[in-house]
């Protein structure tokens, strides 16, 4: 699914109380999108939602030191990183977008790793007491 139908013109609803979520040109319904790509944690709703996570690692080949007299340089190593860049509040949406990444992980980049998570966020709160000694 690509996020068009056919069908009649007009706007309408996903009867899931989501109000005018859709609309039509041409012909075609197209589905307003709820995915959100973020780059920090303020940008990830403070409200249920639902995240594709990704897994990926950058190779550092160490320096000519570390590999002549061990113990001196920087050695080989690999950084292994874990990023949220896809959020979304319609679990439809989340559902068909990461069935297509996963897909497309597969068949294109062996080495992706991709999961697909629902957050729900807890608040915090800190309480500070002052007594007397």
């Amino acid at each position: 699914m690509d996020g068009w139908e056919d069908g009649a013109g007009g706007s309408m609803s996903d009867g899931l109380g989501n109000g005018d979520d859709m609309f039509s040109r041409g012909g075609r319904t197209a589905f307003r999108s709820t995915k959100k790509f973020v780059s920090t944690l303020k940008d990830i709703p403070d409200t249920e939602c639902w995240v594709i996570v990704s897994e990926t690692s950058v190779h550092i080949p160490g320096d000519e030191r570390s590999r002549t007299a061990p113990g001196h340089g920087y050695p080989e190593h690999t950084d292994n990183y874990v990023t949220v860049y896809e959020v979304f509040t319609n679990e439809e949406e989340f559902k068909i977008e990461l069935a297509h990444e996963v897909k497309g992980a597969s068949l294109l980049y062996s080495g992706t790793k991709l999961r697909g998570f629902k957050v729900t966020p807890y608040t915090t709160r800190t309480v500070v007491e002052v007594t007397s000694a």
